[in-house]
């Protein structure tokens, strides 16, 4: 191998890295908005083109400013990084998690339809509730619960952004329902939310 090859391998790795850097969240090591943004449109088209079923799950920590409150952001940061840690062991090898705001993540479960997408919601909204975030010595482990809205996308002929926006609004929207279901349970987007008119947007 000669030197040209070495330095362009070279910078081929060093350009991926940062590539990924770019993509995950340095709190968590989930993706970010951006990395989950692109691998949204992408598995949307997949699903399109494939056939099969993609599942989006949206997933906010519930009352979590209580936790920043009273035991400072530091800690909220042990309980995020706790809390991605355990979604990102709770899938599959091919399931996308990310951290998409301060609480809120969002997780992508390809070939996976209504059935299963709650099920497995449901199991990790329980892990969630039993997980005890070590925060300190001196402090105790800190709990806390989860909403989560879940959301199938359609299979359109076609994938485009739209496609993809529509199954975020859906999946945004039973998050809302479960918010309003006093927290701590999950809701499945159906014509019914959008039909009564009793969603967020």
């Amino acid at each position: 191998m000669d030197a040209i090859t070495r330095v362009g391998m070279a910078y081929n790795g060093v350009r991926t890295q940062l590539s990924s850097l770019v993509m995950t969240d340095s709190l968590t090591g989930c993706l970010n908005r951006r990395g989950f943004d692109q691998a949204l449109t992408r598995e949307v088209a997949r699903t399109a083109r494939g056939g099969g079923e993609l599942a989006l799950l949206a997933i906010d920590l519930d009352h979590f400013k209580t936790v920043n409150d009273t035991y400072g952001h530091p800690a909220g940061d042990v309980v995020l990084r706790c809390i991605g840690n355990l979604l990102l062991k709770s899938g599959r090898a091919g399931d996308i998690v990310a951290r998409v705001g301060g609480e809120e993540f969002s997780i992508l479960l390809a070939d996976t339809g209504a059935r299963g997408a709650e099920l497995f919601a449901n199991r990790l909204r329980e892990r969630i509730r039993e997980l005890r975030c070590e925060i300190g010595e001196t402090a105790p482990p800190v709990t806390v619960t989860a909403s989560i809205g879940v959301a199938i996308a359609d299979h359109p002929e076609h994938a485009t952004q739209q496609s993809a926006e529509l199954l975020l609004s859906r999946a945004d929207d039973a998050l809302y329902q479960a918010k309003r279901a006093n927290r701590d349970c999950v809701r499945i987007w159906s014509d019914s939310m959008r039909l009564a008119g009793d969603v967020s947007a």
